[in-house]
């Protein structure tokens, strides 16, 4: 989760130390066959993965009408592209996110997911395969595993209607059917204000570390240790960063429990119904999550795991440290 820029309550822990926050808003708890399996790309603006970033595959133009004009595309760390409303609209967010495909995988959470929930369908037209889940469209296309997630979109359309669509267009673009619109350029890499909140310094200081990297893109930082994994995703909600920390609170499935002493209002998470991380050496699961709000900002921290690691690199009281040096600065 963004981001997860993730209006972002459906968390999901990808295991090799990558937390996909494509939608930060699980409105049910999921069953153990649909936990146990997962999902949701072709090659053109190629990334690091050998897959294009989902924001080089849409224009503004693509979203006229789901938001209001003046739509702004933010590409994410996590090969995700999140879009929302021009700043003066309430009109939520959406997320594009690519992933190399598993078959085996793919066809896995697939029949997972069509025998658990029922509301989910099989959807032909898109892609080589596809799916609904929770009014987004996941499909394969090529060597892509793509997720349109519209969990956090309230805009003027039928969120499904706006997940189909767009999924259209990306399916479209990756297979070469439809060419790719031209960009208005590359976005910044990240956003200076959160670089001065936490460095490196600081998470190798709380954490024990030595030899911490960060990766910055829009309003989203990730540091990792040797051999690029992951250790601590922050992510910042400066527009609208109240309304979507108290949307998130609100969804129970979200939190673990309320943390005092950290700015105006603090909680961890997710709540143990829908936790898809670690167990703890006593048995019980791990929040790996961290949301406070300051103000109009509202920031997530969400720590790691890998399979060299099967701890998560940070407990919740170094969470809770590195939240309130953000604090002192913010």
């Amino acid at each position: 989760m963004t981001y997860l820029r993730f209006s972002f309550l459906a968390l999901v822990l990808v295991w090799e130390g990558s937390f996909l926050a494509y939608s930060k808003s699980t409105p049910s708890t999921l069953p153990d066959a649909v936990k146990n399996a997962a999902a949701p790309a072709a090659p053109v603006a190629s990334t690091s993965i050998g897959l294009p970033q989902p924001c080089t595959l849409l224009s503004a133009k693509d979203f006229e009408g789901a938001f209001a004009p003046g739509a702004q595309m933010t590409p994410n760390i996590n090969n995700s592209c999140s879009i929302e409303g021009p700043k003066d609209a309430l009109q939520g967010v959406m997320v594009v996110g690519i992933e190399p495909l598993d078959a085996a995988r793919w066809e896995r959470t697939k029949q997972a997911i069509l025998a658990n929930l029922p509301k989910e369908k099989s959807v032909s037209g898109i892609g080589e395969d596809a799916y609904t889940f929770m009014n987004g469209i996941v499909f394969r296309e090529g060597k892509a595993n793509v997720t349109v997630t519209v969990s956090a979109y309230t805009g003027p359309k039928p969120p499904a209607e706006v997940a189909r669509h767009i999924a259209e267009l990306v399916a479209a673009r990756l297979s070469g059917v439809q060419p790719i619109p031209a960009q208005a350029g590359p976005p910044a890499q990240g956003n200076p204000t959160l670089a001065r909140w936490i460095t490196v310094a600081d998470v190798e200081k709380v954490g024990g570390f030595t030899g911490i990297t960060q990766a910055m893109l829009g309003d989203r930082v990730r540091f990792s240790i040797q051999g690029n994994r992951p250790v601590l995703e922050v992510e910042v909600h400066s527009h609208f960063g109240d309304r979507l920390y108290k949307q998130t609170k609100a969804t129970s499935l979200n939190v673990h429990v309320s943390v005092s002493g950290i700015g105006d209002d603090a909680f961890d998470g997710p709540s143990d119904a829908i936790n898809m991380g670690l167990d703890s050496p006593d048995g019980k699961k791990q929040a790996y999550l961290l949301w406070f709000l300051k103000g109009g900002t509202s920031v997530c921290l969400t720590t790691h795991a890998n399979s060299s690691h099967p701890q998560f690199y940070l407990s919740q009281d170094k969470l809770r440290a590195l939240a309130k040096v953000m604090v002192a600065r913010m």
